[in-house]
């Protein structure tokens, strides 16, 4: 499912300040008009699963995309990557 802008998640400051990075999975479902709903995101720290959250609920994806005949898309999914640089 495209997504009419990527998720644009917000790197945790008390993360970046410990130098931790993590990988995240996220699965949620989309409604009619192309809002995630149902998040279910696993992160190994609870603070970048938080950042990934809040990031998808402000997404929107394309409805066009959908198939019309449904109300919306179940078991999407998209991949979070946090990495400390320098």
């Amino acid at each position: 499912m495209p997504a009419v802008a990527p998720p644009a998640p917000v790197y945790p400051e008390e993360a970046a300040r410990q130098g931790i990075s993590d990988t995240c999975e996220s699965r949620f479902d989309i409604d009619w008009r192309g809002r995630p709903f149902n998040l279910d995101v696993r992160c190994t720290y609870r603070i970048f699963a938080d950042s990934a959250e809040e990031a998808l609920r402000a997404t929107e994806f394309d409805p066009r995309a959908l198939d019309p005949s449904q109300l919306g898309a179940q078991c999407a999914s998209y991949p979070f990557a946090y990495e400390v640089s320098g």
